[in-house]
C-alpha cells in the first residue's frame, strides 16, 4: 500500500480493509475444514461391534459400536459389520445389502417377544454367518429371521433356536413382492414350534432354496414346509447333506411339499429324514414334485405320503425302513 493510499484511507480504514481481508480468510478455512471432514463422516465399508461398545462411536475397531441397529447406520451398502468380541448385539431390520460376520467370536442377538433379524430390502443381498440367535421361547408369531424382500439371503455358519410358542419359526420366507434365494449352509435350526424354516411367497413370485449341511431338529408342524400364498408363486429347494428330525414333536411332518395351484418342486440328496410323527415327506398337490436320492427315511409315522396328484419319486437308492407306515413313492426317475 503506498503512503498516499494509506493517508487517504487513515487508520480507520486500513483497519477496516484488513478485519474484511480476515473475515473472508477465515470463511475460507471454515469452508476447508468442511469439505475434508465431509469423508470421515461417511459410511465406512466395514464397522464392528463389541460387547464393551458404545453406539455413539464411529463404528470402528479401536471405538465399536454396541449394537447391529448402532452399526448398520454407519455402514455403507454392501458393506461389512463384524463382530470384535463375544457379545449379545441385539435384533435389527436390514433394508439394505450387508453382511453380518460372527464367526470366531461367538456373536448373538438375544430376540425375547420380537423377531432377530428382518430382510425387508428390494433387491439386496443379506450375509448372515457365525450367529447364534435365540427366541427365549416366549413369543407366537416371532422369527429368528424373516425375509419380506430381498435378492437373496445366505445364511452360514450359525444357530437359530427357541422361537418355541404358536406359530414361531426357525427362518421364515414371506415375500409379497420380489423373487427370493435362499441359501442355508452348515446351520442348525432347532426347537422352533411353527417350523424350522417356512417359504410361503406370494402369488406370481419365484422363492428358492438351497440347504447344505443344514440341521433341522425338533421344530413343530415342519421342519421345512413349501407353501405358496397367491396360488401362482414358483417354489424350488435342493437339499443335500442335511438331517430332518422331529424329535418327535407331535403333528411334525419333516419335508412339506403344498402345491395345489402353484408349483414347488425339492431334490433331496445324501441326507437323513427321522422322527417325524407325522410325515417324513409329504408331498400336496398336483403342482409339487419331489424326488428322492441316497437318503435314510426311518422312524416317522408315515415315511413317504402324496396326495391330490402329487409326485414322489426316488432315484432308486434310498434306504426307507422302520416306520410305522412306509407309505410309497409315486414313481421312479434315473440319475441324470
Amino acid at each position: 500500500m503506498t503512503g498516499l493510499r494509506a493517508g487517504q484511507l487513515g487508520w480507520g480504514g486500513i483497519m477496516s480493509h484488513i478485519t474484511k481481508r480476515l473475515m473472508l480468510l477465515i470463511g475460507a478455512l471454515f469452508a476447508t475444514s468442511i469439505l475434508y471432514a465431509s469423508p470421515a463422516a461417511a459410511q465406512a465399508t466395514r464397522t464392528w461391534v463389541s460387547g464393551v461398545g458404545d453406539d455413539v462411536n464411529p463404528c470402528s475397531r479401536t471405538a465399536p459400536c454396541k449394537t447391529f441397529a448402532g452399526a448398520i447406520s454407519k455402514t455403507a451398502a454392501g458393506g461389512e459389520i463384524d463382530c470384535l468380541d463375544p457379545g449379545g448385539f441385539g435384533s435389527l431390520t436390514i433394508i439394505k445389502s450387508i453382511t453380518l460376520d460372527c464367526r470366531e467370536t461367538e456373536g448373538s442377538i438375544l430376540a425375547s417377544g420380537v423377531t432377530g433379524i428382518i430382510v425387508n430390502g428390494a433387491n439386496i443381498v443379506v450375509i448372515v454367518r457365525g450367529l447364534s440367535i435365540n427366541g427365549a421361547g416366549v413369543t407366537p408369531g416371532s422369527y429368528g429371521i424373516r425375509v419380506l424382500q430381498a435378492q437373496s439371503v445366505t445364511i452360514e455358519d450359525s444357530y437359530v433356536y427357541g422361537f418355541g410358542s404358536g406359530s414361531a419359526r426357525g427362518i421364515s420366507v414371506d415375500s409379497t413382492t420380489s423373487n427370493v434365494q435362499l441359501f442355508v449352509n452348515n446351520t442348525t435350526i432347532n426347537n422352533n414350534t411353527g417350523g424350522g424354516i417356512v417359504v410361503s411367497p406370494g402369488g406370481g413370485l419365484t422363492a428358492s432354496v438351497t440347504l447344505k449341511n443344514v440341521r433341522l431338529l425338533n421344530n413343530g408342524t415342519s421342519a421345512l414346509a413349501l407353501t405358496t400364498a397367491g396360488g401362482t408363486g414358483a417354489l424350488t429347494a435342493a437339499i443335500v447333506d442335511s438331517q430332518i428330525s422331529g424329535g418327535g414333536v407331535a403333528g411334525t411332518s419333516g419335508i412339506v411339499a403344498k402345491a395345489l395351484t402353484s408349483t414347488a418342486t425339492i431334490v433331496i440328496k445324501s441326507s437323513s429324514i427321522d422322527g417325524n410323527p407325522l410325515y417324513g415327506i409329504n408331498s400336496n398337490g398336483a403342482g409339487a414334485t419331489v424326488r428322492v436320492g441316497d437318503t435314510v427315511i426311518t422312524n416317522n409315522g408315515t415315511a413317504l405320503n402324496s396326495a391330490n396328484s402329487a409326485k414322489l419319486e426316488s432315484f432308486g437308492d434310498n434306504d426307507v425302513t422302520g416306520n410305522a407306515n412306509p407309505g410309497a413313492f409315486t414313481g421312479t426317475v434315473p440319475h441324470s
